[in-house]
């Protein structure tokens, strides 16, 4: 997905993360980087090295 597109959307919300997490959202998760793994609908886990990026509605 383009930058462009997210950021003109505002109701969607980004969390990043550097090392490994357990991210619960408020809302749905729409999209996420390479390397996350989706638990449920809420929640990923972010890799163990390198960045993680996930966006939420």
């Amino acid at each position: 997905m383009e930058a462009g597109k997210i950021t003109s959307q505002s109701k969607l919300r980004v969390v990043s993360s550097q090392g490994p997490a357990l991210i619960q959202t408020e809302g749905k998760v729409l999209y996420m980087s390479d390397g996350c793994t989706l638990v449920d609908e809420y929640t990923v886990q972010t890799p163990e090295e390198g960045s993680g990026f996930i966006i939420f509605k």
